[in-house]
């Protein structure tokens, strides 16, 4: 009952608040609601035309169209700022107008209609909205239980036949993390254990009650693909388990799509007979020969990039990015030359053999061959500062003699990632008559001291760090208790888990739990939790706790009831296992995650277990590891 009555007290504070129009959560379910009718005529008639973009094989079909309707938005011009446009050279003292949710002008002598809302943008930096085309958002969503590891169809090694937005839970408190670090579009990817892990979702960064009302209208699929080590790793055994395998994997499963097109084609000719039977993994690849779904690809090694190109050659289609692609430096003129893309972190590398010869001056010496070279996080703490990432891969660069401007730094996280989803037509620059994604900065983008103020999408404010009441929470967040309520609380004010009011920006963890007290705020929500019901027994008794159970504490300087820290004593079991807990685990509890020995993340979890072991119903997990079972990075 107290579950059910915190979803709908959940559902309908983020959908039906009544806040003013540029209030987040005020619009989403009456958009939403108000719009499914029309999304759903609209579907209809597109049936009855032209199939739409990333149709599938099958005549006119759209089974899950975007309900997306962009949230009511106030005529603003930010005057007076520096603005990056991502399509030409920053202007100082420049205004930006926004209207409908389209940008009208850019320059240095637009004026205010009578109607806008005037922004004085003295001193700070406007850019267009940030967009991060390798993301897990969603489908391996916080606080990353197993019931919530949902990227990585690994039953097959081609399961092109799932969607990565049937999986995608709006809820995830990550989302408004890295809306509040200016990113606004996504791509959502499922994770690399198979040749083909299935179809992307493009997603804004808006609250909606279901992920249809956060697709990008018209925006097409793209195909995850993976080379290399994860797939043979995964599939060892089973096969493929070497990358002649791999190779070999996509050639046969391109030569099936082929057929099944041509099939395809042919009834849809003459209507002669009875139709092919649907098969909803050679649809995606079909799709992907007609060039209606993106190929987007994990890669790690120059090598494998190569021979790529050449299968895609060999069946006409192309790779629109690779994805990582630690080694992309060394083919940067075979990317160029084939108009492929390398999406790329600034610094990670070395962290296993394909990552060896990873560099930091790596997307530099992509973009100064004249390829593509963008951004991407794969993560969801970096996804929260995209900006500073390609801060990083500016100075690396220059450090290695490339002349990189910002003018040329910031297309690496906007119109460069826009053109890999082939949106460039309405996002990643600040034209006239694009979409209106706009993220105001207190200072320059590429210094570590700036932070996002306000961020639009569509000309509606979804962002804005001065008023955090109005800002995006979603269901999960709603379950946190204030910091002056808590039972695990820091020992001074200010630290440990306060999420009451809080939006998360504030802190530099996903979640806004630092990870050295990452204990306390997994128990800061165990009300009623075994652990801390014995410690109060043991209180009781008058007696101390016994090793290996946790140690009982009075908060510093005050009165009340005590709260349970855990024990902090941790065996080597085996894959990273307490043998220590201060509870036998409760019948029908979660079951505690595991991790590899050694592992950072096995040490950050071991709290984790620890809350979940004592019934804790929503342990906060710290998102900066890469151990939750899916198969990247």
């Amino acid at each position: 009952m107290r579950t059910t009555s915190l979803l709908f007290l959940c559902v309908t504070g983020v959908a039906c608040a009544q806040n003013p129009a540029p209030t987040p959560a005020a619009a989403p379910a009456q958009a939403t609601t108000a719009s499914a009718s029309k999304a759903t005529s609209s579907s209809s008639q597109d049936s009855a035309g032209k199939p739409g973009l990333g149709a599938l094989s099958v005549p006119f079909a759209n089974p899950f169209p975007s309900t997306y309707v962009p949230f009511p938005s106030r005529t603003t011009l930010i005057r007076n700022a520096t603005i990056m446009t991502a399509a030409g050279p920053t202007m100082q003292n420049a205004s930006i107008l926004l209207r409908d949710g389209k940008i009208i002008s850019v320059g240095t002598s637009v004026t205010a209609p009578a109607d806008a809302v005037v922004i004085d943008g003295t001193g700070k930096y406007v850019t267009p909205g940030i967009i991060d085309v390798h993301s897990h958002l969603g489908v391996y969503a916080a606080p990353g239980g197993e019931g919530l590891n949902d990227g990585n169809e690994a039953t097959n090694p081609n399961t092109a036949n799932v969607w990565a937005e049937h999986s995608v839970w709006p809820q995830d408190p990550q989302f408004p993390r890295i809306l509040a670090g200016g990113v606004t579009t996504v791509q959502i990817l499922p994770g690399s254990a198979n040749l083909f892990g299935g179809r992307s979702a493009i997603l804004k960064i808006v609250p909606s009650r279901t992920v249809q009302g956060m697709k990008f209208p018209g925006a097409k699929y793209g195909l995850k693909m993976a080379c290399g080590e994860n797939p043979k790793r995964v599939y060892a055994g089973r096969g493929p388990s070497t990358r002649m395998g791999n190779v070999a994997g996509y050639r046969a499963a391109y030569i099936q799509a082929a057929e099944y097109r041509r099939k395809w084609d042919e009834w849809n000719a003459n209507h002669k007979g009875a139709p092919p039977n649907r098969d909803l993994a050679l649809e995606t690849l079909a799709e992907v020969l007609r060039g209606d779904i993106l190929p987007q690809m994990h890669c790690y090694r120059a090598d494998e990039m190569a021979q790529m190109l050449d299968v895609a050659k060999e069946f006409g289609f192309k790779i629109r990015a690779f994805h990582h692609a630690v080694e992309a430096y060394k083919i940067a003129d075979l990317l160029r030359e084939n108009g492929t893309a390398a999406a790329m972190w600034a610094d990670w590398g070395g962290f296993k053999e394909e990552a060896m010869d990873g560099i930091q001056a790596n997307i530099a010496l992509v973009d100064a061959a004249g390829a593509r070279a963008m951004i991407h996080s794969d993560d969801p703490s970096g996804s929260q500062r995209l900006n500073q990432e390609v801060a990083k891969a500016m100075y690396a660069g220059r450090a290695a003699g490339i002349n990189v401007s910002e003018d040329e730094a910031v297309k690496w996280m906007t119109i460069n990632p826009a053109w890999a989803l082939d949106l460039d037509s309405k996002i990643g620059s600040l034209e006239a008559g694009k979409d209106a994604d706009v993220v105001l900065w207190s200072g320059d983008p590429f210094s570590i001291y700036s932070k996002a103020e306000k961020v639009w999408i569509d000309g509606a404010m979804m962002f804005d760090r001065d008023d955090p009441a109005q800002n995006w929470r979603t269901d999960f967040d709603l379950g946190f208790v204030k910091a002056e309520n808590a039972i695990a609380l820091g020992d001074q004010p200010g630290r440990g888990a306060t999420f009451g009011g809080q939006t998360g920006a504030e802190s530099g963890d996903a979640l806004g739990c630092r990870r050295s007290r990452i204990s306390r705020c997994a128990l800061s929500r165990c009300h009623g939790s075994p652990a801390i019901a014995a410690a109060r027994r043991v209180q009781a008794r008058g007696h101390r706790p016994r090793a290996g159970v946790g140690r009982t504490v009075r908060p510093r300087g005050q009165r009340g009831p005590l709260r349970c820290i855990p024990s902090t004593r941790r065996a080597a079991g085996r894959r990273g296992r307490s043998t220590t807990s201060p509870l036998r685990r409760r019948r029908g509890a979660p079951r505690p995650l595991q991790t590899r020995p050694g592992s950072p993340a096995s040490r950050h979890y071991q709290p984790i277990r620890r809350a979940m072991r004592g019934g804790c119903p929503r342990a906060v997990l710290s998102v900066r590891d890469k151990s939750r079972r899916h198969a990247g990075p």
